[in-house]
């Protein structure tokens, strides 16, 4: 499930370690790039376990069983993140009824994460489906899109259990891809190994770092 973030707080865009955005295909291996740069010495944000975190506060699950009903649930007693998913995929209104209400939450765990920062920290990373969408690269020193080729994608997709309609349905409710590419100072191809993918972001934190 992806929801558009809030532009976050304006402090951000003034803070150090620089702050690099960090966006891309679906499926294309985003949060992987996220591990390796937290790997290489950052702090990294990761709005969909943010939102996936946020879900789970006792407050937003009475709301939710409120405007929706019980059948948000799952068997557990937690927000089925599928059930939420299918209600705001299909309705604009609801989606931004919800994002109303997790979106304050959302920054206050991006604050903490944030936080987390020390004199060693490299950059701050935000990683986010929606960056540009929410317009959060205003925050940013630098953006990377990761891309893949749509079949490699596929794959990685079905390991999900989505179908392609799936992928497909949720790139609707996105920016196209050309647009993003357009957009991002830096697209980088994760069609190879986590090496591959680690020798071409090292160098982007190292320009990033270079031109503080």
């Amino acid at each position: 499930m992806v929801l558009m973030e809030p532009h976050g707080p304006e402090a951000l865009a003034k803070s150090s370690p620089p702050i690099l955005g960090l966006t891309g295909a679906i499926a294309a291996g985003k949060s992987t790039a996220g591990d390796l740069l937290e790997s290489l010495g950052c702090v990294v944000s990761r709005s969909d376990q943010h939102a996936h975190d946020v879900l789970h506060e006792p407050e937003v699950v009475h709301a939710l069983v409120g405007w929706w009903g019980s059948g948000v649930l799952d068997a557990k007693g937690g927000v089925s993140r599928p059930v939420v998913a299918e209600r705001v995929f299909t309705s604009p209104d609801e989606r931004r009824r919800l994002e109303a209400l997790i979106h304050p939450r959302i920054n206050l765990l991006r604050e903490a994460c944030f936080a987390q920062a020390t004199s060693e920290t490299k950059a701050l990373v935000i990683e986010a489906p929606l960056l540009f969408e929410a317009q959060m690269d205003a925050n940013c020193e630098a953006t990377i899109f990761i891309d893949a080729a749509r079949p490699i994608r596929l794959a990685r997709a079905a390991e999900r259990g989505w179908s392609s309609e799936e992928l497909d349905r949720r790139e609707s409710a996105q920016w196209s891809l050309d647009v993003k590419r357009e957009k991002a100072d830096h697209v980088i191809q994760n069609e190879g190994s986590l090496d591959e993918l680690r020798l071409q972001l090292e160098p982007i934190l190292i320009h990033l770092l270079a031109s503080e």
